[in-house]
């Protein structure tokens, strides 16, 4: 994005107001050069235009002298135009929106030269009449970086060719602003789906992935899963670990039976907890050696 692009366009005069946001559009995708080649489909989808207003409104903007095509192609298809924003002119001073652009201003209709030239290391002046790249500021870099290349842009080489093409308009993130998207996080998913209920009657959780697989299937049958169906659960939950059971295992089976819940009797029915260890765990708990009856 170009700073000074985008400023200047903030600042034209021009009507319709499809035009203008067109405009500041393509400044935003303008590089150090004030060259972009945004596609027509990028254009659509960034003002929400329709094509033909896009297409015409560029046309228009190139009648009125605010944007020229340099002649040249890019993209995947070497079939987006490159256009230049063409800062000389200025329709911010003029309220009229159908006066003439600055008569002194002498449109580029021409393919451009290249923005990198070579420099002879004995060139003193970086701004040479004979490669036809003359500006008012004669290209005198701010902060003294003058590379070898001859590529002095206001904020950094954003678009360096010897670094391939950085920005391809299909794709959607031609010169891309630099400043930070700031997302609401109540819009985020929670990072745990236990935190919401309470499991202290559990004599243990199971491990996330197990539990997700056993929501998911939840999920599927429709049964929501609620504080009182944690509370169900609980006391078939305690048996089962009694019994020398993992909490794990527990709800392995329900996912590999896709069970919303269950109760202590399935598990025995289904092979997870011996017969045996459930008699030998009754018989103890029930015949007490110590009972003065016995």
């Amino acid at each position: 994005m170009s700073r000074k692009a985008t400023d200047w366009a903030w600042d034209q005069l021009i009507k319709p107001a499809s035009l203008k946001i067109i405009l500041l559009s393509m400044a935003d995708r303008a590089d150090e050069y004030h060259q972009c080649y945004p596609s027509i489909s990028r254009l659509t989808r960034d003002t929400s235009l329709d094509k033909k207003t896009v297409q015409s409104g560029i046309l228009k903007l190139i009648d009125k002298g605010l944007v020229s095509d340099t002649g040249k192609k890019m993209g995947p298809t070497q079939r987006v135009r490159v256009l230049r924003l063409n800062l000389d002119v200025d329709f911010g001073l003029n309220p009229n929106p159908n006066a003439s652009p600055n008569p002194n201003a002498i449109p580029n209709t021409s393919p451009s030269p290249n923005p990198n030239p070579i420099l002879n290391s004995n060139t003193a002046a970086l701004n040479d009449p004979k490669n036809g790249n003359v500006t008012k500021s004669g290209n005198v870099p701010k902060n003294g970086n003058v590379p070898n290349n001859g590529n002095i842009p206001e904020n950094g080489t954003l678009n360096d060719p010897e670094n391939g093409v950085l920005n391809d308009p299909e794709n959607g993130i031609q010169n891309q602003s630099l400043e930070p998207v700031i997302e609401s996080l109540k819009d985020l998913p929670s990072t745990s789906s236990k935190s919401a209920f309470d499991f202290s009657r559990w004599p243990a959780l199971p491990s996330e992935q197990v539990f997700k697989d056993w929501l998911a299937v939840r999920k599927q049958k429709k049964a929501k899963l609620t504080q009182t169906a944690i509370n169900r659960l609980a006391p078939h939950l305690v048996k089962a670990v009694a019994a020398g059971c993992s909490v794990d295992a527990v709800f392995e089976l329900c996912v590999s039976r896709c069970w919303i819940g269950f109760e202590f009797d399935w598990l025995m029915n289904a092979g997870l907890i011996a017969r045996q260890a459930v008699k030998a765990d009754w018989s103890s708990s029930v015949f007490d050696p110590e009972d003065p009856l016995i």
